[in-house]
């Protein structure tokens, strides 16, 4: 193991012996004993692979509490590699989670390196990780510049890891931005850089990514045959990955017409969760379940499940996954004929997003045109039962004559996806192409 840096021989030797599977590595690392490891340094590293690893075994959870936890012991009596790898193990584990802890420690992480000149492998880190956090927040140019400055380092400082990681991550902003030839690129690119390295588990996680830019009406079939090979080396995988998969694969059935399937696929994953954690671990799991649940015809059981989230995991989620979980609440309470309740998660939604127009944000009790579209997706629901709740609520938007672009920014999907659900609702609604799906919508609300 080549980082971090400065370690005991006798602990360089224990970290290199862990297996690559995160669960038994995690089993392995207890055998180590701590005490033996008098350096501080020791102590950091430790405490940074332990977190990677708690991350990966989907208990991101306790990986937040350990390195806050040994963020409290840090001074300035510590050397400045201790302070920078216990600020930088931080951040790392708190990007999907809280991005403002994130944003506060990554910051002072580079402040370290930039001071104490502390060397390319903890300047790409650093920088690679202030690329995940400006991700998270939308600041796609920032995001871009530093996985720039990265790749720009690495020309002449050589490591793989940093390399496959920035590559995930630049293909994932292109994912957001809907430049789906360019992200299968980067995946592809880092999924090599992974083979490189014999990380077994890199390569599956581009693998899934792969599959994921993949996910559309023409080529959703590759998608889930790529998922499925994955399902089938589970053995071989962490529990977090796997959990990701089968929630990935689950959206492609759905998105191939198995609702059922879906469910199913939910289901296991949730099974993999452990959401009632403080940390709001499993709410936007919560809330899709939820959603397979109401396309099943499970009404009462995804309301029970929505209520869960709202009750148990809301208040310490982060503030992106809130107003995702309020949304797809809405859609629920919609479908279970409650526009009461799907007002309010609306009301609350526009509240908290950020991201929304200045003129948009007001109350939705106030606002006649979320009102009407309540109104019309539960007629929709009541008229074609085979739609489901989503499909309902992005046909009350066709019906305004949106485009998808703007549907997609509104029901915080993706172009593909909204452009994929109209397709559905054609089929569902037996259109041919003499029909329009506006037409057909504007007749069942108003009838």
């Amino acid at each position: 193991m080549s980082f971090p840096q400065g370690l005991s021989g006798e602990l360089s030797a224990a970290l290199a012996a862990l297996s690559p599977i995160p669960e038994q590595a995690l089993i392995e690392l207890e055998k180590v004993e701590e005490a033996r490891f008098a350096t501080r340094r020791d102590a950091a590293a430790l405490v940074y692979l332990r977190s990677r690893l708690l991350r990966a075994a989907g208990d991101g959870a306790s990986a937040c509490e350990l390195t806050h936890s040994f963020l409290q012991t840090i001074d300035s009596t510590d050397e400045p590699y201790v302070r920078w790898l216990a600020y930088f193990s931080t951040a790392n584990v708190h990007i999907s989670r809280d991005t403002t802890f994130a944003e506060l420690n990554v910051e002072k992480a580079m402040k370290l390196v930039r001071q104490y000149g502390l060397g390319p492998a903890a300047s790409t880190r650093t920088t690679n990780c202030m690329g995940c956090v400006r991700t998270d927040q939308g600041r796609i140019k920032e995001a871009f510049q530093c996985f720039s400055d990265v790749l720009r380092e690495l020309r002449e400082y050589s490591d793989d890891e940093v390399l496959g990681s920035v590559l995930h991550n630049q293909g994932v902003l292109y994912s957001h931005l809907g430049r789906y030839a360019e992200a299968r690129q980067q995946y592809h690119e880092a999924s090599t850089v992974f083979a490189r390295l014999g990380d077994r588990v890199g390569v599956a996680t581009m693998e899934m990514a792969i599959a994921m830019v993949s996910a559309s009406p023409d080529v959703g079939e590759d998608s889930l045959r790529m998922l499925n090979e994955l399902v089938a080396k589970s053995l071989e995988l962490p529990k977090g990955l796997l959990k990701q998969i089968y929630l990935n694969r689950g959206m492609v059935r759905e998105l191939l017409g198995d609702p059922s399937g879906g469910l199913e696929d939910f289901e296991q994953a949730f099974s993999m969760l452990n959401p009632n954690n403080a940390s709001g671990a499993g709410l936007l799991e919560v809330a899709g379940l939820a959603r397979m649940l109401a396309a099943n015809d499970r009404v009462e059981d995804a309301v029970r499940w929505i209520e869960f989230g709202r009750n148990h995991l809301m208040e310490h989620a982060r503030a992106r996954h809130v107003v995702d979980f309020l949304v797809e609440s809405s859609r629920v309470y919609t479908q279970s004929g409650d526009a009461g309740k799907a007002l309010e998660a609306l009301a609350m939604a526009y509240e908290r997003n950020e991201a929304l127009l200045v003129e948009e944000r007001r109350s939705i009790t106030n606002d006649p045109h979320v009102v009407l579209r309540t109104t019309h997706a539960a007629a929709l629901k009541k008229k074609y039962p085979a739609l489901g709740a989503t499909e309902a609520i992005a046909c009350t938007y066709f019906l305004e004559g949106l485009s998808a672009k703007e549907v997609a920014a509104r029901m915080h999907l993706s172009v593909r996806t909204i452009e994929s659900i109209r397709q559905r609702c054609r089929k569902k609604l037996g259109l041919d192409s003499s029909r329009s799906l506006e037409s057909v919508i504007r007749l069942a609300v108003v009838t």
